[in-house]
C-alpha cells in the first residue's frame, strides 16, 4: 500500500451526502478483547444516512474486529450500538441482518457448490423475504452487477472477480440500510477495482444504502469515501475528511513510523 498513491487521480472533494447528519449506525466505547489483549480499547464510529465511511489504518489496527462487533459476529466487552435508533448490542448477527445491517468479508463465504442465482437468493431468504417482489428484486441484481447471463453457473466456476460480485449481490439482496464492506477489493486487477468503486458509489442511492468500506487499495477507500476514521492500535485517530486524514501527523507516523 502506497500511501502517496492515496492522492492520485483523486475525485473533487465532496460533502456528506444529503441526509448524512440522520445517523443510521452508531457504536459508542467498543471495547473488545481477546485474552489479555485489546483489540478495540473504547472505539466510536458514527454513520449517516447515504454516507460511505472509509475505515483505514495499519495492520491489526482493529477495522476487522470492528465489522465483527457492528454486524453481530463477534460478542464485545463493552459499549452500544444502535441502528436505525434501535439499541442492537444484544441482537444476534442473524436479527442485526434481518433489521438490515448486512456484511461482505475479507475472503468471500459464498456456498460454491450453488449457482450465482441461488447464492443471491440466499441473501433473500435470510431477511425473510421470499415474494414475488423480491425474486424482482434478486433479478434486478443480477442485471445491475452483470450477472444475470451467468446466473445459472455453479459460484466455483467463476473467475474471482466474479464471485466477488456475488457476494456483495446477496448481501444487497437483504435490502440493507448499513453495507460493511471488508477488503471488497482484495483479488481484483485494475479494471475491476475501478468497476468496484463505480458500483460503491452508485449503490447509495440506488438501494437507500449507507457503507462502512475497509480497504487496502488506499486509493478506492479516498475516492469513494465521504469520511475516513483511521484506527490504529484499536483507538481512533483521526475522522474527517478524505483529504486531511495524512495531513496528520499520528496518522502518516500510524502507516511509516516515527518520523522523528
Amino acid at each position: 500500500m502506497s500511501i502517496e498513491s492515496a492522492d492520485s487521480g483523486r475525485a473533487p472533494e465532496r460533502a456528506r451526502p444529503e441526509g448524512g447528519d440522520n445517523l443510521v449506525l452508531t457504536a459508542t466505547g467498543i471495547v473488545k478483547r481477546f485474552g489479555g489483549e485489546t483489540a478495540l480499547g473504547g472505539v466510536d464510529l458514527e454513520l449517516g444516512e447515504l454516507e460511505i465511511l472509509g475505515l483505514i489504518g495499519p495492520n491489526g489496527s482493529g477495522k476487522t474486529t470492528l465489522v465483527n462487533c457492528l454486524s453481530g459476529f463477534f460478542r464485545f466487552d463493552a459499549g452500544v450500538i444502535t441502528h436505525q435508533g434501535r439499541e442492537v448490542t444484544k441482537a444476534s448477527r442473524v436479527r442485526r441482518a434481518r433489521a438490515g445491517i448486512s456484511r461482505t468479508f475479507q475472503t468471500p463465504r459464498l456456498f460454491k457448490e450453488l449457482t450465482v442465482d441461488e447464492n443471491i437468493a440466499i441473501g433473500s431468504n435470510a431477511a425473510g423475504r421470499r415474494t414475488t417482489a423480491e425474486r424482482d428484486h434478486v433479478e434486478a441484481l443480477l442485471a445491475r452487477l452483470g450477472l444475470f447471463d451467468m446466473r445459472r453457473e455453479v459460484v466455483a466456476r467463476l473467475p474471482y472477480g466474479y464471485q466477488r460480485r456475488v457476494e456483495i449481490a446477496r448481501a444487497l439482496a437483504s435490502r440493507p440500510s448499513v453495507l460493511l464492506l471488508d477488503e471488497p477489493a482484495a483479488g481484483l486487477n485494475d479494471a475491476e477495482t475501478a468497476e468496484l468503486l463505480e458500483l460503491i458509489l452508485e449503490v447509495r442511492h440506488e438501494h437507500n444504502c449507507a457503507a462502512v468500506l475497509i480497504d487496502h487499495d488506499m486509493a478506492l477507500v479516498m475516492k469513494a469515501s465521504d469520511r475516513v476514521q483511521v484506527l490504529d492500535e484499536g483507538k481512533v485517530l483521526f475522522v474527517g475528511a478524505p483529504d486531511d486524514a495524512f495531513k496528520q501527523k499520528d496518522v502518516v507516523e500510524a502507516y511509516l513510523g516515527s518520523t522523528a
